[in-house]
Formats: structure tokens, sequence, C-alpha cells
């Protein structure tokens, strides 16, 4: 259900009280359940900066999405949208056939029946946007300029593979930049891509450490060797991978594969990671190469 409202409202921010105008109340019922509270929050632009600044609703800075640090427009109004933090439901007024008067009430009655649904700490920041007009000369309307944060729904897989951490979204936005197609193993968990290099593919396995703010990747060529072949290749690997400017050389399940290509901290950005998949690539097709006289798939 969705409740349009237009009321001022005195909020508890970080210890600072502010009237905040509130133009939405959002909220869901399963099984008998609240499953999910939102209100839009409108306020002015350094009101919205100074909640930024002090992180009010748990609007911290590495919880934010698509953040440019651009500041708010001084001329118009910022709106926040804010969810319940569902460890409160138990606060709201059970659900019942009078649910959304009820739930109005708590926040439209003065003085408030709970006021502890009016602090800070009780919400997680969803949005804030601004909403710049567009001339009528090239369609009128509004468009909404802002950003989400890590408490918003997923909008599909790639927002979802973004948002597993720092690494994740460097990977994610390199690979998208570079128009790689994304495959990722949940199980392992691994990113992989597939590249080519004379008409050869090779499936890159890019694996991130977002503990350790590492990423670690492999090159495997994808043809698989015959026993002959890797008969005949055994004693070739241990030389070659002596020549080998990164990375070590193995024999996989019958597949030929470069491994320990490591990038560590701030060494990790969206070009040194397709710079090393390139040059790991071009290194293990340049042995394949060499080793293309072995006829190493043959039976």
């Amino acid at each position: 259900m969705e409740i349009t409202l237009d009321q001022k409202t005195t909020w508890h921010l970080g210890g600072e009280a502010h009237v905040l105008h509130l133009l939405r109340l959002v909220a869901q019922i399963n099984d008998e359940n609240w499953s999910a509270v939102s209100v839009v929050l409108e306020c002015a632009p350094v009101i919205a900066a100074r909640g930024e600044e002090l992180s009010w609703f748990h609007n911290r800075l590495e919880s934010r999405l698509d953040w440019q640090n651009r500041p708010f427009l001084e001329d118009l109004p910022v709106r926040m949208e804010i969810a319940l933090r569902p460890e409160y439901y138990p606060r709201l007024p059970c659900p019942s056939s009078d649910a959304v008067q009820r739930l109005t009430d708590l926040f439209v009655i003065e003085p408030p029946p709970s006021p502890e649904l009016f602090d800070d700490a009780v919400w997680n920041a969803i949005q804030l946007w601004q909403e710049y007009p567009i001339d009528p000369s090239i369609g009128g309307g509004t468009m909404r300029v802002g950003y989400r944060t890590a408490f918003s729904m997923f909008t599909d897989e790639v927002d979802r593979l973004r948002r597993r951490g720092p690494v994740s979204r460097i990977i994610v936005d390199a690979l998208i930049e570079s128009g790689i197609p994304i495959s990722w193993i949940e199980e392992d968990p691994v990113f992989t891509v597939t590249l080519y290099a004379e008409d050869r593919g090779y499936l890159c396995r890019i694996r991130p450490n977002e503990s350790s703010s590492g990423i670690t990747v492999s090159v495997e060529w994808i043809e698989q060797l015959s026993d002959a072949g890797v008969a005949k290749l055994s004693s070739h690997i241990a030389v070659a991978d002596t020549d080998l400017v990164f990375g070590s050389l193995t024999l996989v399940d019958g597949r030929i594969r470069l491994d320990n290509l490591t990038l560590l901290g701030p060494s990790i950005t969206e070009e040194t990671i397709i710079e090393t998949l390139r040059a790991a690539v071009s290194a293990l097709n340049s042995k394949v190469n060499e080793w293309s006289e072995l006829d190493l798939t043959a039976g």
C-alpha cells in the first residue's frame, strides 16, 4: 500500500532535531506480518549534505552506490527514501483491517504516538535524489539525479555482483566497459570470461578476495589435451615455466593453465584488470604456438 502525505515532521537525526517534509508512506504485509515499511522525506540541500557528513539513516560513505561526490543543487529540494529496519517492525501496530490508518497515524498525529520511529537510527537510507527540471523545448518533465545505497533492492544480476564488495565492483565495471560478457559461478566463487587469440579460446577466471582487497587470475586453453598430448607436454612444462615473466604453467585435468596471477590493493583498477587478462592470454597463446608441432589434442 502507498499513501501520499503532506506533513511536516520532526526527526531526531544524530542528536539534532530537524523538521522534514513527509511525502509518502509505503508498506507491505505478507502472511499477516509487516514485510516492508518505507517513507519518502524532503528537505533542504544543506540538511541532506549534513546528513551525508554525519551518516544519518546509516548512510555511510561505503554504502553509497554510484556516488559521484557531487554536491546537491542549492535551489532544489532533496528527497530521501528510507526503510524501517526489520527489528523495529514489532513496534508497529498489528496488521489488521484498519492497519493503513493506524500506521498513518503514527506519522501524522502530534505528538507522535511512537516518537522512537522518528530517530534516524531505526531507518536505513535507500536512495537520495533531486528532480532536475527538463526544458519544455525538449519534452519537459523532470530527471532524477542522485544515488542509491547498499540497502536498496538489486536492480539486476549485474547490480547484485557489483555489491559483493569494492573489488567485485571494479571487476564488473572493467568487464562491462570492455564489452566482455560476465559470468559468475556462485559455488566457486569466481568470475569467468572467454577471450580469444588466433582463433583459440581461453577461459579466464577472475577470483576476487574482498577481505584482502586482492584478485587472482588464471587463464586456461579451452582445448582438452589427449592422454598422449599430456604425456608429450609434461616434459616441456617445467622448462617453459622458467621463461614466464609472471604466473606459473600447470596441467589441470588435461588442460594447460597459466596460474597465480595476482593483483593487490591500489594496483586493482579497471585498466590493470583488462591488461592482465590480455597479457595472460597472449603469454599462454605464445606457449601453445610453441607446442603446436607436438599435436597435443590428437589421440
